[in-house]
């Protein structure tokens, strides 16, 4: 996304907050150069950016925006973070069902970096908690001690789904 599509979707955004379809912001506009840009609207717009663009700022990003180009750099930023993460999960859930429906065999990396993904409590897909706990079952020997609450979380997820299968005996 361009700057000028993120601030085409930003003027959007807060001519809706604000009620007023003359507000245009740009690089160094604050809050005091918008009427009733309180630290309510603020929060305000944040959700209305989130919302409209499926992204999530952290409590740092929120804080630290002190006029809307800091906002659009902000945004440009999740966006292309969030857009990683995206094109990563979507690798995984492609490796994790080579391995679960397919029988290919993976690299440990993949299961490695899965078990950081819903460390982080990503969501994934139902096939790579299959993929993730069959592994483990099948190489005891490479569960990491650290990756345990993981696995435990990913079972129960399964069982709670009524997803119960014979390797889950080796847990």
């Amino acid at each position: 996304m361009t700057r000028e599509e993120v601030f085409k979707n930003l003027n959007e955004i807060f001519q809706e907050v604000f009620d007023d379809e003359e507000i245009e912001v740009n690089e160094t506009t604050t809050s005091k150069d918008v009427d009733n840009w309180d630290s309510l609207e603020h929060i305000n717009l944040i959700v209305s950016v989130e919302k409209k663009f499926g992204i999530k700022f952290n409590m740092g990003e929120v804080t630290t925006m002190r006029n809307v180009g800091e906002m659009a750099d902000i945004f440009k930023g999740c966006i292309e973070r969030d857009t990683d993460i995206m094109l990563e999960k979507a690798f995984l859930s492609q490796c994790c069902y080579d391995y679960f429906i397919k029988n290919k065999v993976m690299e440990s990396l993949i299961f490695e970096e899965l078990e950081r993904l819903l460390g982080i409590g990503e969501q994934m897909q139902k096939v790579c908690l299959l993929a993730y706990t069959r592994y483990y079952a099948e190489n005891r020997q490479k569960r990491r001690k650290e990756g345990q609450g993981i696995l435990e979380e990913s079972l129960y997820k399964l069982t709670e789904d009524g997803v119960i299968l014979p390797y889950y005996l080796e847990y």
